[in-house]
């Protein structure tokens, strides 16, 4: 990341490199990103870098299967923010001393 994305500041470097989830303004703020968009105008961006003025966009999918596009979404009225919670579980060192089998998560009815 240090030799492809030089740009990215040591205050943020830590950030992007940890794993965590970042959004795409996030992305482009911190530098992981050139720009964003959606896969025409990729396609777009493609075909001028590749100096070509006709290509067709060609998407495969399987025969009798939903044809949606992986950039699909549903709109997002203004004021709806998003949220994402992560946890970190480490379960190497909670788990260490036991041994391969089958366990169950229990949880009880009160409170």
């Amino acid at each position: 990341v240090r030799q492809q994305r030089g740009g990215i500041s040591e205050d943020h470097f830590e950030t992007v490199t940890d794993g965590r989830v970042l959004s795409g303004a996030q992305a482009l703020e911190m530098g992981l990103v050139d720009e964003i968009g959606d896969l025409y105008g990729a396609f777009a961006l493609a075909k001028s870098m590749g100096g070509i003025s006709r290509a067709k966009l060609i998407m495969y999918y399987r025969p009798s299967s939903y044809v949606g596009s992986p950039y699909a979404h549903a709109s997002i009225p203004a004021t709806a923010s998003t949220q994402i919670n992560m946890a970190q579980f480490n379960f190497t060192e909670t788990f260490a001393d036991m041994s391969p089998g089958f366990y169950y998560l229990w949880q009880s009815s009160t409170p």
